[in-house]
């Protein structure tokens, strides 16, 4: 084979910029914009959530502006008329841009979770969009062929570039002692995978999909793969499923909601099979083929039942949330394909891709889809709630009055915790006369801070119910103090600032730090700080600092766990020859009985050297 030389690869590269001039476009801009936010040290200010738009909805482009491309080739547009809708398609995303959020991935999350639906959309319209009509099956099965080997070929030769020229960079910043910032890394990545990748999967594209129908061509690789690889897994998952109907059968119980997932990866791992071997089912060699996929439609009815009666008691038990919403869907389009294929004798497979896409379509916006479906139904269950425990009053809500029980307190604070993460306490707010978004504070956040309880912990505090975690039991009173954001700290007579310190009843063997003054080794233990402190020629003097009477005096005097006021989460203890006070930033008790257990401790640490004597106190 006749490797192409450098112009031949420069002639197919402007082929392809010539072909896909928006898709390119929007690659780079959308590398450049992960360039700049790699590259940021500071706050993530108003410029840096402009770029962070940008960077997001470049991510729908490639396959929106590769779909349009394609569909236009396919239907004959002309020049003008598949620049103007790329036009078009290009003010779409502009105007998504700037309907984003600052930052998509931080509560609320439903900004995320469309997001993912989007870019499930605009990859499922590359798939079929050139072949929506009638007719050429063969060439939209080949079409989608000669797209997942290109990704593949992609994938592969992207990931081996990165590789050998990461190694080369490594090389010289350890041969000739060049300083290069690990970010480099990061950003060749996104070099290669934004403009390479995408230029090098593009010009992989046919250039005449009329052609594709009459192509055909069958790779031996992807029959032995689909054969003995995909098939044999299909029927594993039959043999599995059909035991498992089998035994809930025989013990007459509903059937466990995890099992869905599970039908739902039997089903598209055999859907997945079946298409990949459609253009040769109808050899006589293959008969076998089409007598398997009428059985495994037939042997989906069951599993499909199943699937639906798990979720739907998921739903009935505890409201329908945004998993719970796509698997119900999910299942409802299976049974429906599965009837179509069943029923019809010429079902399209082309079929599959199509309802797929306009279904998650559907279900992204609308009073219909799945986000204001989810939030309706949570909002309802706290509602009901809050009524069953007389906490409605003239259509508000009221502090409880007597203590709410404990399942019903779990199940309240486990709707916070979602509406808060998912979609904010919008729907909540007619419920209250205080502002809903200040609580939890306004705490400053970094790019990796995650998701915070503070505000439905607020929430609950202002409601008299107990915050409940879902891993914890009725016989636990686990209760999570934090101090307010805003804090003083008095460094007179301390030279060495340990931070952060965050110890739990597993580290009771203590964690060693090394500083100016010596090692000094934490530990927590019988709801205790131990601070040892080990200096060459001296022998190693210790502090032993009670915190289960800060968490006694918390649990008896704070009225809102979150936004303790700071100096109450103070505590100085002073040894022979130093002391320590530590200023707590959460403290995590557990009270059983008259028992108060000290869990966790997060915090600064300040230690000071000189013969203090042995006086303890809170602060």
């Amino acid at each position: 084979m006749k490797l192409p030389s450098l112009h031949q690869i420069w002639q197919a590269a402007l082929t392809t910029l010539r072909r896909f001039p928006f898709a390119i476009a929007d690659a780079i801009v959308g590398s450049i914009a992960a360039f700049i936010l790699v590259d940021s040290t500071g706050a993530f200010d108003e410029t840096a959530q402009t770029i962070n738009r940008i960077f997001i909805a470049s991510t729908l482009g490639i396959s929106l502006f590769t779909a349009i491309v394609l569909t236009g080739e396919k239907r004959k547009w002309s020049p003008v008329s598949l620049f103007a809708v790329q036009g078009v398609a290009t003010v779409l995303l502009v105007l998504y841009a700037i309907s984003l959020p600052k930052d998509i991935y931080f509560p609320p999350y439903l900004f995320a979770i469309r997001h993912w639906l989007l870019l499930l959309v605009t990859h499922l319209f590359v798939a079929f969009a050139p072949f929506s009509g009638r007719g050429e099956v063969n060439g939209f099965w080949q079409f989608n062929k000669s797209l997942f080997l290109r990704v593949l070929t992609a994938v592969l030769f992207s990931g081996v570039l990165w590789v050998g020229l990461a190694i080369a960079i490594a090389a010289i910043d350890h041969l000739f002692g060049v300083n290069v910032r690990d970010e480099r890394y990061l950003e060749l990545w996104i070099l290669i995978v934004g403009v390479f990748n995408t230029w090098f999967f593009l010009s992989g594209i046919p250039g005449n999909l009329d052609d594709l129908e009459k192509e055909t061509g069958y790779p031996k690789g992807l029959k032995v793969f689909t054969q003995y690889v995909l098939l044999p897994l299909v029927v594993v998952y039959v043999l599995i499923l059909y035991a498992y109907l089998i035994k809930i059968i025989a013990e007459w119980t509903w059937p466990k909601g995890w099992v869905a997932n599970l039908v739902l990866g039997f089903s598209i791992t055999g859907i997945f099979s079946l298409l990949l071997v459609h253009p040769i089912r109808q050899r006589a060699e293959n008969v076998w083929i089409d007598r398997f996929a009428r059985w495994y439609y037939i042997a989906e009815i069951p599993l499909v039942v199943v699937l639906l009666l798990a979720i739907w008691r998921r739903i009935t038990e505890y409201g329908i949330t945004e998993n719970r919403y796509f698997v119900l869907v999910l299942g409802l389009w299976l049974a429906g394909i599965v009837l179509y294929f069943l029923i019809r004798k010429r079902a399209s497979i082309k079929a599959i891709p199509a309802s797929l896409c306009i279904l998650a379509l559907l279900t992204t916006f609308g009073p219909w889809g799945a986000f204001q479906v989810s939030e309706r139904s949570q909002a309802t269950r706290l509602l009901a709630l809050l009524n069953g425990n007389g906490m409605i009053q003239d259509g508000k809500a009221v502090r409880a009055e007597r203590g709410v029980p404990f399942e019903d307190a779990r199940e309240i604070s486990s709707i916070l915790r979602y509406l808060h993460a998912v979609h904010g306490f919008g729907a909540l707010q007619p419920l209250f006369r205080e502002n809903l978004d200040t609580l939890g504070g306004d705490a400053p956040r970094n790019r990796t801070s995650g998701f915070t309880d503070a505000g439905p912990r607020a929430l609950a505090s202002l409601l008299g119910v107990d915050y409940i975690q879902e891993w914890q039991e009725r016989q636990s009173n686990t209760t999570r103090f934090t101090a307010e954001q805003q804090r003083t700290y008095h460094l007179t007579g301390f030279q060495v600032l340990l931070r952060p310190v965050a110890l739990g009843r597993s580290d009771s063997v203590g964690r060693a730090y090394a500083t100016p003054a010596g090692t000094v080794r934490l530990s927590l233990r019988e709801s205790a700080l131990w601070v040892t402190v080990e200096r060459t020629g001296a022998a190693p003097d210790s502090i032993t600092m009670p915190l289960g009477e800060v968490g006694q005096r918390l649990l008896r005097t704070a009225r809102n766990p979150y936004g303790v006021p700071g100096d109450a989460m103070v505590s100085e203890c002073s040894g022979t020859t130093f002391r320590i006070r530590l200023y707590m930033s959460a403290l995590v008790v557990e009270a059983k009985d008259e028992n108060v257990r000290v869990q966790r401790i997060e915090g600064d640490l300040l230690l000071g050297f000189g013969t203090v004597g042995g006086a303890s106190k809170e602060r």
